[in-house]
């Protein structure tokens, strides 16, 4: 929302600018959602992407939108009412807040991959529209009616690479990397892939009958060829992969006899719900075989359906506790796990505990321990002595 409301007010267009003076409230009010819910980096993403498209423009006005007194002190009230609040409220958040920021810049939680992860990361998650923005310059079939003015200004250019570059080079330099990190990045190559996808609808590949026919036959036994692969290479997956490889040829048929007939916007519903379909199929099918978090998870809810609900579980060193999220019983988080014992020793009676599985041998220090689960697989470089574990720790006197 911050990013669409300084493009419209200060990037040239075929519609010109719009000089609403609410625009620039709503840049700062989302900037600051921004900061509520990302931390420091959503505003970097920001600021670093107009700052560089205000230098390079070297336009006045753009300078007058930043420094907009109304919008600055809407930005400024958020950046400090939460912060202070939530500090008041629990004074132990600023250490969270530490290794949430401090930590991933400093690479204290850092997960191995190598500063280059994003290089082949950024061009797969812009697939399958991402192709499309190679097709800008298509020249278009003049039996086709004369298309709206195209969005592909210079302007646009300059705004994408101010947007990507100093966002992926900090991410880049960055050690704890994941490829979420950076999908706020991406946003201004769906803009240009809009337009290539114009451009690609603007020009007819399928006029004569027999270039239908060659593109259906062509279809077919690419779905052939991937069905038989699959069957082959993946017997595990190939159910799923059946299914998508036929969604995939079902939708290519329909796009090119709309073609062939000339039927653009037919064309383009057809082509945008074969990419909807095919995501959903593809998320259903095989990604939730790659979970990781699905086994912690599960955890989590099974925790839940065998802890009596006026007892509380206890967890200690497990870092960042993703199971929390699913987690349907009260949590008492102590840290470090010494002071965990220290807090339970001479209490006897049972307890509910989550810790990795080398605390074992520590919470026996307590009484009688009790493996009652774990996560059933591990994550990605996660080690045995780290699986989360759910222990019955019964305190002896």
């Amino acid at each position: 929302v911050a990013m669409l409301a300084f493009m419209a007010a200060n990037l040239d267009s075929p519609g010109g600018r719009d000089g609403r003076r609410w625009l620039p409230w709503i840049f700062y009010l989302a900037s600051g959602v921004a900061f509520l819910l990302k931390g420091p980096v959503g505003v970097i993403f920001i600021f670093s992407a107009a700052i560089a498209f205000a230098i390079w423009k070297r336009d006045r006005s753009i300078g007058r939108f930043l420094l907009n007194p109304t919008g600055l002190v809407l930005f400024v009230l958020i950046l400090i009412a939460w912060p202070l609040a939530a500090y008041l409220s629990y004074p132990p958040i600023l250490e969270a807040w530490r290794r949430e920021v401090v930590g991933r810049v400093s690479g204290e939680l850092t997960d191995g991959d190598p500063w280059w992860y994003y290089v082949y990361s950024v061009p797969l998650m812009l697939l399958p529209w991402g192709v499309f923005m190679f097709m800008t310059r298509l020249k278009r079939d003049p039996r086709w009616p004369e298309p709206p003015p195209s969005p592909m200004t210079g302007d646009l250019w300059r705004w994408t690479l101010c947007w990507f570059v100093p966002g992926i080079v900090l991410l880049m330099f960055t050690p704890t990397r994941a490829k979420h990190y950076a999908i706020p990045l991406l946003p201004p190559f769906t803009m240009i892939a809009a337009a290539g996808f114009v451009a690609f609808l603007d020009r007819v590949f399928l006029p004569r009958r027999r270039n239908l026919l060659t593109a259906i036959a062509a279809m077919v036994v690419a779905a052939v060829g991937g069905l038989m692969a699959a069957w082959m290479i993946r017997r595990d997956l190939a159910i799923g992969i059946t299914v998508i490889i036929l969604l995939l040829l079902s939708g290519g048929l329909a796009g090119a006899v709309f073609e062939y007939h000339r039927r653009r916007t037919a064309q383009a519903v057809s082509m945008f719900l074969l990419a909807w379909v095919v995501m959903v199929a593809v998320y259903s099918l095989i990604t939730t075989r790659f979970d990781s978090y699905k086994s912690t998870a599960d955890l989590g809810r099974r925790i839940s359906s065998i802890t009596p609900r006026q007892e509380p579980v206890y967890i200690t060193g497990m870092g960042e506790a993703q199971i929390l999220y699913y987690l349907d019983r009260t949590a008492v988080r102590i840290d470090p796990p010494e002071k965990l014992l220290e807090r339970l020793a001479g209490h006897p009676q049972r307890y509910h505990i989550i810790a990795r599985a080398s605390a074992a041998e520590m919470l026996s220090t307590l009484g009688t321990v009790r493996v009652v689960d774990q996560t059933d697989q591990l994550r990605p470089r996660q080690k045995a002595a780290d699986r989360p574990t759910f222990f019955e720790v019964t305190v002896l006197p």
